[in-house]
């Protein structure tokens, strides 16, 4: 039997965020004077590396359109490119995969070793997988102790 109100907890504190984060940004937004003095006297430049990717996963639509929505007019959104076997370039945070997205469960045991700067290390590497053989896998949360409740988004190609 589903309990309701343990399932509305989680979303209850995610709406409280986002409304938190609409709230600051509005009010950055009416403010006259900087609120920030930087060096050169312009405002800061907002590099949104992977997105909004403290509540979403890394490289993710959702994680990047969060970040335009809350940020300056002029953020730069910016991805890690992993390419495939085939050549396509993937928005995904780390050279091994397995990380952050559930490639292991559509390739159980079938991780490899490199040599990455000077280490050898085991794990799922894109580059030994096609474009087509990653079409099924999704994008999760790299950071196990954030919620799993938008796991399973596409895996973005640089051309998204």
């Amino acid at each position: 039997m589903w309990n309701s109100r343990a399932l509305q907890q989680p979303l209850l504190f995610q709406l409280l965020i986002l409304q938190s984060l609409l709230v600051a940004a509005v009010l950055a937004q009416r403010s006259t004077t900087p609120a920030w003095n930087t060096l050169t006297g312009n405002r800061p430049l907002v590099i949104a590396r992977g997105g909004f990717s403290g509540l979403f996963p890394d490289s993710t639509t959702l994680a990047y359109n969060f970040a335009l929505s809350t940020s300056v007019p002029d953020v730069l959104l910016w991805c890690d490119v992993q390419l495939t076997k085939d050549g396509f370039g993937l928005c995904l945070s780390d050279v091994k995969i397995d990380n952050d997205t559930d490639i292991a469960n559509f390739y159980p045991n079938k991780s490899t070793t490199y040599t990455v700067n000077g280490v050898c290390t085991t794990g799922y590497f894109s580059l030994d997988y096609t474009s087509t053989q990653l079409a099924n896998v999704s994008v999760v949360q790299a950071i196990y102790s954030r919620t799993n409740l938008y796991d399973g988004l596409p895996i973005l190609t640089v051309d998204d």
